[in-house]
Formats: C-alpha cells, sequence, structure tokens
C-alpha cells in the first residue's frame, strides 16, 4: 500500500506539504483502539505514510472532490463506534472503513449523507482503492487543475472499466466525483 500511496503522489507535490507526515505505528494502533480493537494493517501502513491533508490545502488530495483526513480528526468526528472515515467529498460523502463486518476483509464504503445515510461499497479494499488512482494517474484520467489547486478526474468511462479490474465486488464511485468543485 505505501508504495502505491506514494506513487499517485508523485509529480503532484501531495507527499509533500499537501499532507503531513505519517505517524508512528503505535499511535495508529492506540488511536484507532477508540473506536475498535481490530485494525486493517493496510490503515495503519496509509498513516505511517502520511497524515491526512494539511490544513490549507483541504481538497488538494489523490482522489478528486475528496479530503485525507489526518487520524486525530477522523477519529473525533467518527459518528459510528466499528468504523472509521478517513476521507470526506465536499459533496457531503465519505469513504468509510468498517472494522469487524468480515474478519480480516476491510472494503471501503461511501457513505453519502445527503440523502440519508446510504452506504454503498465502492472499493474491495484500501489496496484496491490505490491501484484504481494510480492507473488513474498514470493513464492521466486524474489530472491537477491549476486554478482550483487540486485533482480532477475526467473519461469517468474509463475510470469503471479501470475500477472493475481492480475492483470486481464494488460499484464505482458515481460522476458527481469528477465534477469540478467550483465552477
Amino acid at each position: 500500500l505505501y508504495v502505491l500511496a506514494r506513487r499517485t503522489a508523485i509529480g503532484f507535490d501531495i507527499g509533500g506539504s499537501m499532507l503531513a507526515p505519517g505517524l508512528p505505528r503505535l499511535k495508529i494502533i492506540e488511536t484507532i483502539q477508540a473506536i475498535s480493537d481490530e485494525i486493517p494493517e493496510e490503515l495503519i501502513d496509509l498513516y505511517e505514510w502520511r497524515n491526512g491533508n494539511n490544513l490549507f490545502s483541504y481538497f488538494k488530495c489523490f482522489i478528486p472532490n475528496f479530503s485525507f483526513k489526518s487520524l486525530e480528526d477522523a477519529i473525533r468526528n467518527n459518528k459510528y463506534n466499528k468504523e472509521l472515515a478517513f476521507m470526506s467529498s465536499a459533496w457531503g460523502a465519505d469513504l468509510v472503513v468498517i472494522f469487524g463486518k468480515d474478519a480480516g476483509i476491510y472494503p471501503i464504503y461511501c457513505r453519502d449523507m445527503v440523502g440519508g445515510e446510504i452506504y454503498e461499497q465502492c472499493f474491495d479494499s484500501l489496496t484496491a482503492m490505490f491501484q484504481t488512482i494510480a492507473v488513474c494517474f498514470d493513464e492521466d484520467l486524474y489530472l491537477w487543475d491549476t486554478d482550483l489547486e487540486t485533482i480532477q478526474g475526467q473519461n469517468y468511462e474509463r475510470y469503471c472499466q479501470i475500477h472493475k479490474q481492480h475492483n470486481p465486488n464494488s460499484s464505482p464511485l458515481r460522476d458527481t466525483y469528477f465534477a469540478k468543485i467550483y465552477s
């Protein structure tokens, strides 16, 4: 996961000034234990690499229209035990890891808060999510928008094909998340 996350950050300064430095493994485990004793190794890897967006780079992330929450913010804003919303969107949705649903399996869900709390599995795992993101960068489906200073998506149909290759058990994020935050 670390290699995939780092690869998505290359060329966009996402790993530098946009994301906070990673946390020590023990601190991650102690922090997540506030909501669950079961901690996915992928989540530990992610927060060891980086600890969310810096304050002034909220939607400057590696997936269009989402921000990567610091672990402290994710825990502080946690509404439910046994889940962690580690990313949030400008459109009222969160990307969530749910603990203990299936032992050892941690798919990523999109929790849409606009039409009620609707959960839809959007990635088979955190690793599959980063595999999808990396290919989207490789194929220029995710591009840096210099005017908005954020990642924007293009060619939703191709994204859906890539998504299906890496996430056969999940539905792709809606095309809403490819739209620009501001017009």
